[in-house]
Parts: structure tokens; sequence; C-alpha cells
């Protein structure tokens, strides 16, 4: 069984078509929600999904050569996955059966501490709501009109807004744990496990370093589709004078990056204020540790690509032809470059 259908075991599928743009499920919750907290939440010891930039880029290079035609912009372009290589399948999540989370009114008497934590657990859930809201807004609004039109390629769409459907997913899905767990708040104040059991999966990290390895290329598409297609740069203003907030494409692209560090303060902050002895501090510690590691792992994976193309960027300046078959990725290292002047 592949990571795919297991982690859409307990779907119940009421529209499926793979060949259509949008995929829909209804998802219980319950069901759901047991399943994310009886999860295995440790991570794996090895990333069983490589983000691009590591085999893609060997075999893009096996199969073009050092002298082959590089003008091409996009051809380090995100390749999709196909489904028995990826955990990810697309899900709509019916907003009628798993409305945001909310909060219940406070009960009278509360302590100074409670009080505070409260506070901050709204500040999680607000700062959730609006994210989702965003990544919401770049599909919607954004990659999908753009899919329908021919304001620019396909390639290119996909090129800018590669994985965000996967990180929507994964942050849908949080939101419905999320939800039931603050439903329940004055009587289990307790938040950590729901962190750790949804954000140790290997999708998250595949998904989110997609991404971050992809972020340069997706806004230097953007930038060199403006200069190119007044259309697209028409259609990116008219959106954005839609938008509440007139945030910019590049504002809303940029949210992704910043998300891990907003959760680890946020979590920082509830953790001071959780007494020792309290139920949910240990699993806020845990919580933390692995947000962190999942942060680290992300820088690491961004070095390791940028690394991999300053190679291949010094390698395509020699003009030589070369072969990765017979060396892996990670032997491969720029460690120094200089520009030698012969007296």
């Amino acid at each position: 069984m592949t990571a795919a259908h297991r982690n859409a075991r307990h779907v119940e599928m009421v529209e499926y078509n793979m060949n259509e743009f949008y995929e829909s499920f209804f998802i219980d919750d319950e069901l759901l929600y047991d399943d994310i907290l009886n999860t295995d939440p440790l991570f794996p010891e090895t990333d069983s999904l490589s983000s691009w930039g590591s085999d893609e880029w060997d075999r893009s290079d096996d199969e073009s050569g050092a002298d082959s035609d590089v003008n091409s912009y996009y051809e380090d372009t995100p390749q999709s996955t196909s489904e028995e290589e990826s955990p990810y399948i697309d899900v709509a999540i019916c907003g009628n059966r798993h409305p945001p989370p909310e909060l219940p009114p406070a009960p009278p008497g509360l302590g100074k501490e409670d009080i505070v934590r409260r506070h901050i657990v709204q500040c999680i859930i607000d700062s959730e709501n609006s994210y989702v809201n965003t990544l919401t807004r770049l599909i919607q609004e954004y990659e999908k009109p753009l899919l329908e039109s021919m304001i620019l390629e396909r390639e290119k769409v996909c090129a800018i807004f590669y994985q965000i459907r996967a990180i929507h997913q994964c942050h849908s899905i949080f939101q419905i744990a999320l939800s039931a767990r603050v439903k329940e708040w004055d009587t289990v104040q307790k938040l950590g496990d729901v962190f750790v059991a949804s954000f140790s999966k290997s999708m998250v990290l595949a998904a989110y370093s997609a991404y971050v390895n992809n972020f340069n290329v997706a806004m230097d598409t953007v930038r060199k589709s403006c200069a190119n297609k007044p259309a697209f740069d028409e259609f990116l203003k008219e959106q954005q004078s839609k938008n509440s907030d007139r945030m910019d494409l590049a504002g809303m692209m940029l949210k992704p990056i910043q998300r891990f560090p907003q959760f680890i303060c946020l979590l920082q902050d509830l953790l001071q204020h959780t007494p020792a002895g309290h139920t949910d501090r240990m699993s806020l510690q845990l919580a933390l540790t692995r947000l962190e590691t999942l942060a680290g792992r992300l820088n690491e994976r961004k070095r390791q690509t940028e690394q991999r193309h300053e190679v291949r960027h010094v390698l395509k300046n020699l003009n030589v032809k070369y072969s990765t078959k017979a060396t892996t990725a990670s032997t491969r290292c720029l460690i120094r470059q200089d520009d030698m002047l012969q007296k």
C-alpha cells in the first residue's frame, strides 16, 4: 500500500476523477483526527521523498548532456512525481462540514495564566486561518484562472505555484485536528500533540522542501512573465486590487517560507506560560523540537539545492562534457570558486 493510500484510508469518496483538475473528497473529521493522533509521529530516519534538486538534477544532466541547449529558462522547473512516488493526493475539504477552528466563549473565573494561554491559542487560530485563506486565494484566484485561460503557458503556471496545493492540503488537515481540540479547550488544555502529529509527517517535509527549493524559480518566472506578457501583469494588478489587504502575489507566495518560524514563536510563547507539571508542557516541548528540526531540514535542503545549482552553473560555464552516472549527487559539492589572473 502506497503512502498516498495510507493517508487517505479514512476518506469517504464523493467525487473522484484523476483526469479532472480538481479531485473532491469529504473527510470524516473524527476518524481523521483519531488517525492523525494515533499515527507514529517520529520523523523517518531517512527522507523517503527527495525534493527536486538531487536525483532529478542528475537525470536531467544525463539525458541532456552538458553541451545541450541550455537557453530554455524552464529546464530546471520541478516536475511532478507520480502518485506512487508521492504521499500527496489532492483533496477538497467541505467548508460546511469542517469550519475553521474557533475557541468557545471563555468560562467565568479563569486565572491569569489561563487567560494568557487562551490568548496565545487564539493567536495561533487566527494566524492559521489567515494562512490557509492565503493558500486558498493563491489556488482559487490565481492558479486556477491562469490554468483555465491562455494568459500564461501552463508549464509556467505550474512552475509558479509548485506544491501550493500539497501545502494547502497539509494545513487543511491540520485545521480539522486543531478545530476538534480547541472546541474542548477549557476542559482539555492540550495542543502540543496536535502539532507533533500533524507536522511530523513526511509529506509535510516533502511539500515544503520542494516549495522552498523552487521559490526563486517561481519568483523569477513571475518577474520575467510580467515583463514579457502585459496581460499577465494586468491580471496580477487586477487580482491585487480585489484583495482587501492589497497584498501582491510575491507577498502571498512568501507566506509558506515564513510559516514555521511563526509557529515556533507562537509555541515558545505558549510554552513560556505553561507551568511545570501541566499536561501540555511535554507535548509542547516535543512540538517545538519537531518544528525546529523541520525548519533545520528545510534550510539544509535549500543549501544543498543551491550547491547543486552552483555545481551545474560552473560546469556549464566550463563548456565540457561530464557524466553524473559515475558519481552520486552527495559526492559532488562546490568547495571554492575564484578568478585567476595569469602574470
